[in-house]
């Protein structure tokens, strides 16, 4: 549901065109995907920074 709503919206469109810094390293997360696991965090119900990290180890 929350893929479709940013899909809809372009949101990887809207977020490669605003300029933002690339990652330094081979190891690390593209920013895009980041911003798209704190939204769905939220979307879940987190409400900690410590809550969103769950979602970055989750296998699916």
């Amino acid at each position: 549901m929350i893929n479709q709503m940013l899909g809809r919206i372009r949101f990887s469109t809207a977020m490669e065109s605003c300029g933002l810094p690339q990652p330094g390293s081979n190891r690390s997360y593209a920013l895009i995907q980041l911003l798209f696991q704190i939204m769905l965090s939220v979307w879940c119900g987190a409400n900690r920074f410590g809550q969103t990290e769950v979602t970055r180890h989750d296998p699916a």
